[in-house]
């Protein structure tokens, strides 16, 4: 239903010779009272907390809009607004010139014009009642639900025979709605007050040209918006609610390709981009100047530099800004990765409206993780068309269209990779009419880790990437995808078969050099299998290969973190069974699920072993934390407003030489065999990286006599007995004990019993006493424990002890 009063344009309405002294009147005290406001343009708006719910709301303010004759669409303000649906608010708002007062829940729309117009570019005072079915009769000269007074005179009025919308109320000046943002206000407002009661036309007039207290009865929300130093909106009611100012920006940036020593940051901006300003502090006194890399023409972006940053230190943060903006500060910064051994968080997420400005960006970056990995849909454009400027127009409207998102990227490294919605249409694959277009400016705009595959322009954007002990792996699963109709089996692919095969050279790598392997995929991995879903489930026989081949290789340290399942949701394995190799079922990895940003719910895959939660406002922590030994990964499912809905660890020790080696040594000395080599010496006490690595010793620190083995000869009972540290989540060493009795021939010793039990508090580790069968007719005899490499690791003349 609706109700409107729209009279013809141009049409002024007059109460008799007094209302028309009194229009005239007020326009003239109106040049010296407000005296300041606060100028709405672009995207600047107030983000407030509502006032107390009330079945009254009077809202008043002085306006001035831009220019004469302007007739825009703009929301001044939203003094009650649903926060979490489309559609449910109160909103007072300009179009074509005149007021309108709206309360909208759901289809439900009670809309009232005002006859006066207010766009001669002069201030005006305008007033606005509502009034719900559950309020008490007000004043009898209010008693319909909505009423807008012009410069303290009725103008308009129509009833109201519903409630106002009531859950979760928020508010807001400069704009419509918060969770899908839109109608931003220009012009200038001051003085805004919110009541809880209704107002008469002489109380109205009253209080017009005065400045008020803030703690008169009934008042709730007072934002004279005369001093706004530090973006923030001050009320002056007792109730405190103050707002933040967000201001529209002019420029985007967002840095990846981020290392232990260098980062990439494409930047955006209206003009040519001048050099940037690299620093440690926020000071700038130590200044790295960089040249853009290469510039082009990006359409709508602008002009769309790459700055190339090199020479930085580990685990360090930078601030950077314009060369020919100094005087404004940082404009953005990033931390490098970890080189060695290191705790850190990261946040992930996915799944967002286009250019969507929803609060989540703000509080995961309230969080400060070290860096963001996008999952994919970073925008719904569903481009089907093979236009690169349609897609630069799509980033436009996510990196500088929307603050909140411009504010995220430019406060951390991020690493996106994209799924259907902003890859092509919804359930996009490798026949996308834009494909070639959406590979093109992914690589222009995007700040992104070399491509698997290199960056031909027909190769997928797959790619890889450390920090610390920790590789994460992000395939493309879009732009070489066999359709999800398409029959399983052999020659159908998420990845493409050339991706699939470094995927699995880039596991095998990882295993042996890293502690943790994050998979990053932008679709549901556990799902059941059959049907032609957007998911794993449609590719049943690649999950499968993918499976069996990290089963038969033993790559079992991994957790995966999801997209596009728009819920919060973890498995810790149980449900993770695509093959079986000997025995052995898995591969059973972790998965995390955190989305949707602001899309609406959905539970897609399963079934998992934690409980899901669908909705929007979601996103994913996960925390690293690396003594140099074991890594604890720890996922935190969150919402934006109500924290932690769910929570999952996973722990894993140091399972191979190349993670330890990355405990200890920096990349340079791991190139050095001198120094990082498997027979190296750094400590200088000869005993070999690969001895310390199997009995948990620092290669750098002589070794102590208590930590290498002991032997007892004869034991109680007249035979060998060694006793040594074993590093039981080691996957590429063995220990084999050796006997001789010329130190020259050594040979298998006869091991008879081996007592294995856990080594205290260091996990990862057991205490071993292997013995020996009793050597009586032998004068003297020689016990040794050799450490040597297994499998497809074994190499000549291993070190022994």
């Amino acid at each position: 239903m609706m109700h409107s009063i729209l009279p013809s344009p141009g049409q002024l309405r007059f109460c008799g010779w007094a209302a028309a002294f009194g229009l005239l009147l007020s326009s003239l005290q109106a040049e010296s009272f407000p005296p300041t406001g606060l100028s709405f343009e672009g995207s600047t708006h107030i983000e407030i907390d509502p006032p107390p719910e009330s079945p009254i709301l009077f809202v008043e303010m002085w306006v001035k809009l831009p220019e004469a004759g302007y007739d825009g669409d703009g929301t001044m303000i939203t003094p009650l607004t649903d926060t979490t649906q489309t559609g449910h608010y109160l909103a007072v708002w300009t179009r074509e010139g005149r007021v309108v007062a709206e309360i909208r829940d759901g289809s439900t729309e009670d809309r009232l014009f005002s006859e006066s117009l207010i766009n001669d570019g002069e201030w005006h005072h305008v007033g606005v009642l509502f009034r719900d079915t559950s309020a008490p009769a007000p004043l009898a000269e209010n008693s319909d639900g909505i009423v807008i007074y012009i410069n303290g005179e009725e103008d308009a009025r129509t009833p109201h025979n519903d409630s106002f919308p009531t859950a979760n109320r928020g508010a807001g000046i400069g704009r419509r709605e918060r969770s899908n943002p839109s109608h931003y206000f220009e012009g200038t407002l001051s003085q805004i007050r919110v009541w809880d009661r209704a107002l008469g036309e002489s109380e109205i007039q009253e209080n017009m040209y005065a400045e008020r207290s803030g703690d008169e009865p009934g008042l709730v929300a007072y934002w004279k918006l005369d001093d706004t130093a530090d973006n923030v909106a001050w009320d002056a009611s007792p109730s405190e609610n103050h707002g933040t100012i967000v201001r529209p920006v002019h420029d985007w940036s967002w840095a990846g390709f981020v290392t232990a020593d260098s980062a990439v940051i494409k930047a955006g901006r209206p003009d040519t981009p001048p050099a940037l300003q690299v620093a440690t502090g926020s000071e700038f006194q130590d200044t790295l100047e960089i040249d853009p890399a290469s510039i082009i023409d990006a359409g709508d972006l602008g002009q769309l530099a790459e700055y190339r940053v090199e020479g930085l230190q580990p685990d360090t943060l930078y601030h950077y800004r314009w060369a020919d903006r100094q005087e404004e500060g940082p404009f953005g910064q990033f931390r490098t990765m970890p080189e060695r051994a290191a705790s850190f968080t990261l946040g992930f997420s996915a799944c967002a409206g286009t250019g969507s400005n929803h609060e989540v960006f703000d509080v995961i970056r309230s969080h400060e993780p070290d860096f963001f990995v996008h999952t994919g849909d970073l925008h719904y454009e569903d481009i089907a068309t093979n236009d690169v400027n349609r897609f630069y127009r799509a980033y436009h409207d996510v990196l500088l269209g929307s603050p909140r998102q411009n504010r995220l990227f430019r406060s951390m490294p991020v690493a996106y990779m994209w799924d259907d919605h902003d890859y092509g249409p919804n359930n996009s694959d490798s026949t996308a009419p834009g494909r070639e277009a959406a590979l093109a400016s992914y690589r222009n705009v995007v700040p992104h880790y070399p491509a698997a595959l290199g960056e031909a322009p027909d190769t997928p954007v797959g790619q890889a990437f450390s920090a610390g002990r920790v590789r994460f792996i992000m395939p493309d699963l879009r732009s070489h995808r066999t359709p999800n109709s398409a029959p399983d089996g052999p020659d159908k692919t998420m990845m493409g078969h050339d991706q699939r095969a470094w995927f699995k050279e880039e596991m095998l790598a990882a295993r042996d050099d890293y502690a943790l392997i994050v998979l990053v995929s932008g679709v549901p991995w556990i799902s059941p299998d059959g049907g032609h879903s957007d998911s794993w489930a449609s590719f049943q026989h690649e999950r499968h290969l993918i499976s069996q081949f990290m089963v038969e290789n033993g790559i079992d340290n991994v957790v995966m973190i999801a997209g596009d399942a728009h819920m919060l949701g973890a498995d810790d394995g149980s449900n993770n069974t695509y093959a079986t190799v000997d025995g052995v079922t898995g591969p059973g990895f972790p998965v995390y699920h955190a989305a949707a940003l602001d899309r609406g719910g959905s539970v897609k895959g399963g079934p998992y072993s934690h409980p899901t939660f669908p909705g929007g406002g979601h996103f994913g922590l996960l925390h690293i934390e690396d003594n140099g030994e074991r890594i604890r990964a720890t996922f935190e499912g969150r919402h934006y407003d109500e924290g932690v809905k769910l929570e999952l660890q996973y722990e894993t020790g140091t399972r191979s030489f190349g993670a330890w080696a990355r405990s200890h040594f920096t990349a340079a000395e791991r190139a050095d065999e001198a120094i990082g080599g498997l027979y190296a010496d750094p400590g200088g006490d000869s005993i070999s990286n690969l001895v310390k690595y199997a009995f948990g010793l620092d290669p750098w620190t002589p070794v102590a006599r208590g930590d290498l083995p002991t032997t007892e000869f004869p034991a109680d009972n007249g035979r060998f007995r060694i006793h040594y540290r074993e590093r039981s989540d080691a996957r590429d060493i063995e220990y084999v004990t050796e006997i001789s009795h010329d130190l020259e021939t050594w040979t298998a010793a006869d091991v008879t019993e081996t007592l294995r039990e856990s080594d205290g508090d260091r996990k990862g580790f057991d205490k071993v006493t292997v013995e020996t069968t009793t050597l009586d007719t032998v004068e003297r005899a020689f016990i040794r424990i050799k450490i040597r490499l297994r499998d497809d690791k074994v190499e000549s003349d291993p070190p022994r002890l």
